[in-house]
Parts: C-alpha cells; sequence; structure tokens
C-alpha cells in the first residue's frame, strides 16, 4: 500500500511524539521505528519540522504573486483579516527562509516591471495628449525683444509691450492641472 507524503509526515509526527513522552521501552521502540520509517521514505531532518501558519507581508498590488509563488512550491494558503487582506501560508521554518528569499527576488523583479510599465503608460499619455490637445507648456517668446507675450482676450491674439501682435489663432486653452490630468473634455477654443 502506497501513501501520500502528507499520510507519512502525520505518521512520523505522532511516532515523534511517542519518542519524546513515551515512557521507558515505549521511547526507545518509537525512536527505531521514526529512523525506518525515515530510512524508507528518504526523508531527512527538516521534514520533521513542524508546519505552522505564517502570514506574509505584502503589499495589495503584489497579492497574487505571494499566492501563485506559494501554490507553486506546494505551500497551502490562507486568506484572513476582516477584509481578506491577509496572506496566511502553512510552512517550516527552513521552507520559510527559502520561501522570504525567493519572495524578495520576486518583488524586485515586480516592482521594476510595474515601474517601468509606468513610465511606458506616462510616455504614451503625454504623447496622446500631445497630439490630441497641443498645448505650448511654455509662455511663448515675442521674436523681436525676446521676452514673453501675453494673450489679449479682446484682440484674440499674443501681444507684447514692444508692440508686437501675433497672428490671431485658433487655440485651445486647457489649465494645467487638467491637462496633466489628462481630461478630454477640459478648456475651450479661443477663436
Amino acid at each position: 500500500m502506497s501513501y501520500t507524503r502528507e499520510e507519512i509526515l502525520r505518521k512520523v509526527a505522532k511516532i515523534r511524539v511517542l519518542t519524546e513522552r513515551g515512557v521507558g521501552g515505549e521511547a526507545e521502540q518509537a525512536r527505531r521505528t521514526l529512523e525506518n520509517i525515515m530510512e524508507k521514505y528518504q526523508l531527512d531532518a527538516s521534514a520533521l519540522e513542524e508546519r505552522e501558519l505564517v502570514c506574509v507581508p505584502h503589499e495589495w498590488d503584489m497579492r497574487y504573486v505571494v499566492k501563485h509563488l506559494a501554490w507553486a512550491l506546494d505551500f497551502e494558503v490562507f486568506t484572513g483579516g476582516k477584509w481578506k487582506d491577509k496572506l496566511f501560508i502553512k510552512v517550516t521554518p527552513s521552507e520559510w527562509d527559502i520561501y522570504n528569499e525567493i519572495l524578495k527576488k520576486a518583488k524586485k523583479v515586480y516592482q521594476y516591471k510595474k515601474n517601468e510599465l509606468k513610465k511606458q503608460l506616462q510616455g504614451y499619455m503625454t504623447g496622446f495628449l500631445d497630439q490630441s490637445y497641443p498645448i505650448s507648456k511654455k509662455a511663448p517668446m515675442c521674436p523681436e525683444c525676446v521676452k514673453e507675450i501675453i494673450f489679449d482676450w479682446q484682440e484674440k491674439r499674443y501681444v507684447c509691450s514692444c508692440g508686437y501682435k501675433g497672428k490671431k489663432v485658433k487655440i485651445r486653452h486647457v489649465d494645467a492641472s487638467d491637462y496633466s490630468a489628462g481630461r478630454k473634455e477640459s478648456g475651450f477654443f479661443l477663436t
């Protein structure tokens, strides 16, 4: 009859309790049985460690990485907390050290990829806004006296204190806060 690893470990845990609490010959017999089982199923001392629930510290966006990493290593995963926001895995202390080391590496890779994606998305949004709503981020300069010129709302053109008057143009005016927030419908055309 073949046993699963969990059944063997459960049996080993019971025999181990007997080695510690057994009286006289019972403890000695349990010790010999434990050695035979460990030899037969090729178990080492780390397999005898008790598994316990450990809370895995993580950010919310790393939740699925933490879960899938635990499942890949055949650990049981439990959720808890008021909003099911805490993750627990059932591991031995030596397994926890290995898992923690792998998780640290996975976090570095995840953060790197996340930052790269943010930069890429920011570039796309800036390009989209610049193409869709071409507006000047700086005040225009006067070509004659090289000073900043201001927009005259009555004449609907840029004017300078030196007397320069620019062409009448159709310009979309968008507040800077709306522009950075990506609000397409904000602003109005100056005609």
